[in-house]
């Protein structure tokens, strides 16, 4: 029987690939769609995307949902999205990528980014809470733009995130009207302010960038537009179905997770390890050091949020690598299996869990290690080691908020590391917090449908809601005696990583420097 439920529709448009999803308003996953994405690479340190292409993904990812699930267009409601938050698209008047989709994964604006670290007042700090500013920042990419005077600048009316861009396609939205949702905004990492919950007049005036191509700063679960006739003629939309605004990947991934209100974190297991913490407290946000902070979905509540980018990554290099089983999934519960048999601490063997480098303030020079390596060391307990390695890092994130007087009293973790019992485990004891599983793994999707649900009226409560879709399935509890030894060998271990660990790291290049002989 054809669904005749209100349907609504979530996209996001991600780094490796672009994602559609379908859902009715019972929680039901009713189709998905997914599409991979390509990269060009004009010159070194340079990353582009296609925007258009972006848009021809997410409209086809649409149709492939409505065809795969018989819904028929009138019953969709709503559609809502999200994605790379610190990357920009230049559109015209028509709303018309003029140039690249520049993400976050480009170096070009490193000039720019040292220029103003060191030669101007450190405003962002206190605005935007962050610690550093790089390349990475949109802000940075758009003065390079201004300042290399880059032909398609003049024909920019404005810069935008590439989700509102597909989003104003579908809509045929002019240039008047692009925007930005506020977790997307204080996503560009620096120019936006926190506490006023818009632009940075002062920042942009620093960073010489004028402030007449900025969109306009909207709440997440706003309309902006409607679909037109042309989108819904290729799709098998309705005209007129409402677009809802929606976030940044990260931030709808978190309430697609029911992780809001001060004392909830959430746990990303997968290829790069990310944990975020909320809080209402500004002030902690802006003093920390080791964390990103960005706005939430509601606007009195942030997102702190650190990445171990080779988290998940360390186990499939060794599985691929060293134990040469590529693509054999059976053998990461085969390894669990086996670190399971041997004791917390594997044997008084540590891992720096660096393979591809570190995204913290801390030891930007690192690289995987493994230290205190013996002939009773097997490869359980160098899984094992892995395993704790990440665990650690996140200890050390929550102590830098501890360190703030911001406590958390619960995890909830989702991902393909997040299958792992000894993994969860682990994180629950390191942390001393429980770790909960819950029955839905695709978050993104999910939120980005309760945003579109909550937006177009059929969800007052999204909480409420995102409880009702999904359920909690485990829950891991802290051993005490466990969280003791942790926390005696974290200390020694921090002791090793900032100071004779992270000396090696910087005399390691002059390794690199030199070249074996051909």
């Amino acid at each position: 029987m054809m669904n005749t439920k209100p349907c609504f529709i979530g996209f996001d448009c991600g780094t490796m690939g672009t994602k559609v999803a379908l859902y009715d308003i019972d929680g039901t996953c009713l189709a998905e769609a997914f599409s991979e994405n390509a990269f060009s690479y004009p010159h070194p340190g340079w990353v582009e995307m296609s925007a258009s292409a972006y848009f021809e993904n997410i409209a086809n990812g649409i149709t492939e949902c409505l065809q795969k699930s018989g819904v028929p267009g009138s019953a969709v409601k709503g559609i809502s999205s999200s994605g790379i938050v610190d990357g920009t698209v230049p559109i015209d008047e028509d709303f018309n990528p003029v140039g690249p989709f520049i993400p976050y994964l480009d170096m070009r604006a490193q000039e720019e980014a040292t220029q103003i670290r060191e030669n101007c007042e450190p405003i962002w700090v206190e605005e935007s809470g962050k610690s550093g500013i790089g390349p990475d920042c949109v802000p940075m990419v758009l003065r390079w733009l201004y300042k290399n005077r880059i032909p398609y600048v003049e024909k920019a009316k404005k810069f935008v995130n590439i989700a509102p861009f597909v989003t104003g396609k579908l809509g045929g939205l002019k240039a008047k009207d692009a925007y930005v949702d506020w977790s997307h905004a204080s996503g560009w990492l620096v120019g936006f302010d926190l506490k006023n919950n818009c632009w940075s007049e002062r920042q942009f005036k620093m960073f010489e960038v004028p402030m007449h191509v900025l969109p306009k700063i909207v709440a997440p679960w706003e309309v902006v537009g409607y679909v037109c006739k042309e989108v819904a003629d290729r799709t098998g939309l309705q005209v007129g179905t409402p677009l809802v605004a929606g976030a940044g990947d990260l931030m709808v991934s978190t309430l697609g997770a029911g992780v809001v209100g001060a004392g909830q974190a959430f746990d990303v297991a997968g290829t790069a390890s990310i944990m975020t913490f909320i809080t209402k407290d500004i002030n902690a946000a802006i003093k920390n050091e080791v964390l990103v902070t960005s706005k939430h979905i509601f606007a009195d509540e942030l997102c702190l949020w650190g990445c171990l980018s080779s988290g998940g990554f360390s186990r499939g290099w060794y599985r691929d690598g060293i134990l040469n089983l590529k693509g054999i999934s059976p053998a990461y519960p085969m390894m669990d299996s086996l670190a399971d048999t041997v004791p917390a601490g594997a044997l008084n063997l540590l891992f720096a869990p660096y393979l591809t480098g570190t995204m913290t303030p801390s030891w930007p020079d690192a690289k995987g290690t493994f230290m205190g390596l013996t002939p009773n060391h097997n490869q359980a307990h160098l899984w094992r080691a892995m395993m704790e390695s990440v665990a650690y890092e996140y200890l050390m994130f929550l102590r830098s908020l501890e360190e703030q007087g911001v406590y958390y009293d619960r995890v909830i973790g989702v991902g393909g590391g997040a299958k792992s019992a000894i993994w969860d485990q682990i994180k629950a004891d390191m942390l001393n917090v429980p770790y909960t599983l819950i029955s839905t793994q695709d978050t993104g999707a999910l939120g980005n449908c309760v945003i579109a649900a909550h937006g177009t009226g059929y969800v007052s409560d999204m909480i409420k809601t995102v409880k009702e879709w999904s359920k909690e399935t485990r829950t891991f509890t802290p051993r005490t005696e466990y969280n003791e030894f942790y926390k005696k060998v974290f200390e020694v271990r921090q002791e090793i990583f900032n100071g004779p660990l992270d000396e090696i790291f910087k005399m390691w290049s002059r390794i690199e420097s030199i070249q074996p002989p051909k």
